[in-house]
């Protein structure tokens, strides 16, 4: 079982290169004078595979589709890598123009956008579209049967960057409005100032009415003078003596 699908597999691949290298337009992509010893090489390959590869193992099978597929999936990266930059390149050198033409108007819009933010984003797209010309100039000197300066991946890899950065700044929010600090610590200053006025005022208040009950206390427990204690001692006396003169008198008549 395991044997079948490796000798199916392997025929399938001969087929399919062969069918790949007859089609037009795909001989750009080989190697000069290389198809018709890769066309006598499949010849070979498919007359082994119904005589004596008939009844090969599984190893056998997998080491002839390797060697077979090696040069198959080299011609066929070099047509997919070229068509991938055909209609990768155009579009990127379209996005840097129209970035450059855009970031102006941007930066008017929205004048919260710096100006080394603006000369950074410029300069990344220059560097990035001189990179892109040198490869494009340099491809064109080799033939479609060589290999590639550049691919689509490695432009891409490279523009990446430079994309997030466009974003990041284009797209930048205004900041918010704060107020100064000066006039935040007048505002503070003024609060403390009529706190501590409105503690005084208040600490005044209970002050004089404290002083105003103590000045009425002192008034009603004020002791008398040595003045008024003689005149009363001497008035206290009269009295006592009026009173034995008037209990001698009272005597007198009752012994009459």
């Amino acid at each position: 079982m395991k044997n079948d699908e490796a000798k199916n597999s392997y025929e399938s691949l001969i087929y399919e290169f062969r069918g790949w290298l007859n089609e037009d337009g795909n001989e750009v992509y080989v190697d000069e004078g290389q198809q018709e010893k890769d066309l006598e090489k499949l010849a070979v390959a498919e007359e082994w595979l119904e005589d004596e590869g008939s009844e090969a193992g599984y190893k056998e099978y997998q080491t002839r589709h390797y060697n077979l597929s090696s040069d198959y999936n080299k011609y066929k990266n070099r047509q997919e890598g070229f068509k991938e930059r055909e209609q990768l390149v155009p579009s990127i050198f379209e996005g840097l123009a129209k970035w450059k033409n855009e970031i102006d108007d941007l930066t008017e819009s929205k004048p919260w956008i710096t100006e080394d933010e603006k000369t950074d984003v410029l300069s990344k797209i220059s560097e990035m579209n001189t990179w892109l010309a040198e490869k494009v100039d340099e491809q064109a000197g080799r033939k479609l049967s060589e290999d590639a300066v550049f691919t689509a991946k490695e432009v891409e890899s490279k523009f990446k960057p430079l994309d997030k950065l466009y974003k990041k700044v284009t797209n930048k929010k205004k900041p918010k409005e704060k107020k100064p600090k000066k006039e935040k610590k007048e505002e503070k200053k003024c609060e403390d100032e009529e706190f501590e006025y409105s503690k005084k005022d208040e600490k005044k208040g209970e002050d004089e009415e404290f002083d105003g009950r103590y000045s009425k206390t002192e008034k009603e427990e004020e002791p008398e003078s040595a003045e008024d204690e003689s005149k009363k001692e001497e008035q206290n006396n009269e009295e006592e003596n009026k009173e034995e003169e008037n209990k001698d008198e009272n005597f007198k008549t009752e012994q009459l």
